[in-house]
């Protein structure tokens, strides 16, 4: 079977693969007890919007990644998901797989001085642990944190508790965000 060679360009246009979400799983709320106070509006051309900075980017053409071209994929083809979750543990470690792994790929073949991981690979002194954090390559300075929880637990749904701005400020606070770092995590309008 041929490969098809994947430029960081090509990466980036991929979805998520899917949850393998185990027969035995967690149902328990993982929200912490954190409010965003910050100002809640729309974003009414977040499609257009991405879509022009993708197009408007300067993409050097550095091969990242070489996937099978043609013929029909097995199941047990490494580019499905494999591996099953059951708690926050196991998604934070789905998260590594597929976007810090592969982001940090695509930032370096880009030359931006990005890289993602853990909180603890960065430099930073904040006393708290957040789940996932991007960094300077160079100096390991944040630059972005952000909470994982399991998105199959009702509590942490953003869509269903968009129609309550209390339970959606408290989900925003406490899980799945991704705050870019400006000067510190004070700075974010989110309240313990």
């Amino acid at each position: 079977m041929a490969s098809n060679s994947l430029p960081a360009s090509a990466i980036v246009q991929d979805r998520l693969p899917d949850l393998l979400i185990g027969i035995g799983h967690t149902t328990n709320n993982a929200l912490h007890s954190i409010t965003f106070t910050g100002t809640l509006r729309p974003w009414a051309n977040f499609p257009r919007d991405v879509e022009a900075i993708y197009l408007n980017f300067v993409w050097n053409r550095r091969v990242v990644d070489h996937r099978q071209r043609s013929g029909r994929v097995a199941e047990w083809n490494i580019q499905f998901e494999q591996t099953a979750v059951g708690n926050e543990t196991g998604v934070q470690g789905h998260w590594g797989q597929h976007v810090n792994q592969v982001m940090s790929s695509v930032f370096l073949s880009q030359n931006i001085d990005l890289e993602m991981g853990d909180f603890r690979a960065t430099t930073s002194r904040y006393k708290k642990v957040p789940d996932m954090a991007g960094a300077s390559r160079a100096t390991g300075a944040l630059r972005l944190v952000g909470e994982l929880k399991t998105p199959w637990v009702d509590n942490h749904c953003l869509s269903d508790a968009m129609h309550d701005e209390s339970d959606f400020r408290h989900i925003l606070g406490g899980s799945g965000l991704v705050l870019p770092m400006i000067t510190g995590l004070d700075n974010f309008n989110i309240r313990l």
